[in-house]
C-alpha cells in the first residue's frame, strides 16, 4: 500500500524518535518492533 502523504521530519525529531524506540525496546521489544515497522524513514 503506497502512502498518499509524505511527511518531512527534522533531524531533531528523528533523534527523539530513535531515543523513544530505544527506551521502548528496553520495556517491550515487541512494541519497539511494531513502532519501527510502522515508520518508513527515507
Amino acid at each position: 500500500m503506497e502512502s498518499k502523504y509524505q511527511v518531512i521530519v527534522s533531524e531533531q525529531a528523528k533523534q527523539m524518535l530513535a531515543g523513544h524506540a530505544a527506551f521502548l525496546a528496553q520495556v517491550s521489544p515487541e512494541a519497539a518492533e511494531y513502532l519501527a515497522a510502522s515508520l518508513t524513514i527515507k
